[in-house]
């Protein structure tokens, strides 16, 4: 494609990348076919081409697959089909502020309004349309060009900036993954966990990067020429090449890239696959559970496995790995774990992970799953802390007072005070004391003018050390006489 059309492209944001993968009678690669106003379907080892799958259409830009129907963007609005080619619905959707790059997850449609402004949704049934689901991407700072989401959230590609954004399926929170400048200019996206890909117009290039923002990598597979929309399965990357007028396809490691795995077409732009595969993501990952009190406290949290294949995801088996003292266990009622479990596109279940450290120090494991797609896992980390101590060592004064402090780690220990009589301006000093995992010094603490004024009517106070880390504490109660 030469850069005049990619303007006129550009201007509508017509680029698309995968939709959620969905149930299907048998598995495909889609695409958009911009300049003969069709949407193309072929196998997935490429053979069986039909350019003209469904026609008729005009300013085809993206396809997406949902649970029974395909989706396309066209000058109209948003059309859709059965799997099969039948039953076209050319203005399935209108009104939708001259929708450009679409993608289904779950229940939803998603599009891409007007320039990239906004990002809109809407039932899966056409009902309850919002253009105004996502709002305040402007050209200036992060103009939405293409997007993907799985049950991690909402991946956008902003061309004009070299950026790569994430919202939570919320439509809040976003995120900026990637800055991917110089001469990228990322276009279609996919996503497949743990990574995502991106086609990379001005460097000719597919990029790939982790989904939580690390170890970017921008030429992953390098010789693409004007690649476009981007799509992702469970064994190959591919991407059109508007250019080129093909379909090409890598391995999922970046190798084997051919640039003319479908070939003959007319200026393809979108795609999206729907191989016949199970698939699931495990979230949040990773996963730090922070500091918890060692023998005798513990820290609850729960992990969600979600169905994203056109084939039911199954468990097969639960453990946790490289847990040496015993700290992290599965609760039996996670939902994953009752029973026999098989979940369709879009549906999860969850699992309860217990972290009650046995000891003091930095722990490590990881929760795995065993599924039809493989193990899903999550590295799971926390610190076993143990409760400060504070005691009188020695008479207290008038003015001053010596306690005993041990923090039970190496986080620094705060000294707080609370007490009768004790005026607002009532104070102790050093309020900070930093004690190494151990040690139990003896901390000289020094009265206000105030606290001195209150103690000699008879105030009562009490002298809290509290670990900084953890929140632990523990008092004492200190009385001087008048």
């Amino acid at each position: 494609m030469n850069r005049r059309l990619k303007a006129v492209l550009a201007s509508i944001l017509a680029v698309a990348a995968i939709g959620a993968i969905a149930p299907a009678a048998n598995a495909y690669v889609y695409w958009a076919n911009f300049g003969s106003g069709s949407v193309g379907r072929a196998n997935l080892d490429g053979t069986n081409v039909k350019s003209n799958f469904i026609s008729g259409l005009s300013s085809v830009l993206d396809v997406a697959i949902g649970s029974n129907r395909i989706y396309w963007r066209e000058a109209t609005g948003i059309g859709r089909a059965n799997l099969d080619g039948t039953g076209v619905s050319s203005g399935f959707m209108t009104g939708l502020n001259n929708a450009s790059k679409i993608a289904v997850y779950g229940d939803y449609i998603y599009w891409i309004n007007g320039n990239g402004n906004s990002i809109g949704r809407a039932n899966l049934d056409g009902t309850s349309p919002d253009n105004t689901f996502i709002t305040g991407l402007i050209a200036a700072d992060d103009q939405a060009y293409d997007l993907d989401i799985d049950s991690t959230g909402i991946y956008v590609t902003s061309f004009n900036n070299n950026r790569i954004l994430k919202w939570n399926l919320a439509g809040t929170g976003r995120t900026y993954l990637y800055d991917t400048y110089p001469t990228t200019g990322p276009v279609g996206i996919a996503v497949r966990n743990p990574y995502l890909y991106t086609a990379n117009f001005d460097s000719n290039s597919i990029g790939r990067g982790e989904w939580t923002g690390s170890s970017w990598t921008k030429n992953f597979v390098t010789g693409a020429t004007g690649p476009d929309g981007m799509a992702v399965d469970s064994s190959y990357i591919y991407w059109s090449n508007s250019a080129l007028n093909t379909i090409a396809r890598a391995n999922l490691d970046g190798t084997g890239a051919s640039d003319s795995f479908i070939t003959a077409l007319s200026i393809p732009t979108g795609m999206t696959v729907d191989s016949l595969a199970p698939a699931g993501d495990l979230t949040p990952s990773p996963y730090d559970y922070g500091s918890v009190k060692a023998q005798g406290g513990s820290k609850l949290a729960t992990f969600t496995l979600t169905s994203s294949g056109n084939v039911p995801l199954t468990i097969e088996g639960s453990s946790i790995s490289a847990d040496e003292g015993g700290d992290f266990g599965i609760l039996d009622d996670s939902s994953c774990l009752t029973g026999s479990v098989s979940l369709a596109n879009g549906e999860s279940c969850t699992v309860v992970v217990n972290f009650a450290p046995n000891s003091v120090g930095d722990k490590a494991a990881s929760i795995i799953l065993g599924t039809n797609a493989g193990a899903k896992s999550i590295a799971l980390s926390g610190v076993g802390i143990a409760q400060p101590t504070i005691a009188l060592a020695g008479r207290a004064t008038k003015s001053s007072l010596k306690v005993r402090v041990g923090c039970g780690s190496s986080s620094a220990c705060t000294i707080g005070l609370t007490g009768s009589k004790v005026g607002t301006r009532a104070a102790i000093a050093p309020k900070t004391v930093s004690i190494g995992s151990g040690g139990q010094p003896v901390v000289r603490l020094s009265y206000s003018p105030a606290l001195r004024r209150s103690l000699a009517r008879g105030g009562r106070v009490s002298v809290t050390a509290t670990n900084a880390a953890g929140g632990l504490a523990k008092s004492i109660v200190v009385r001087v006489a008048k």
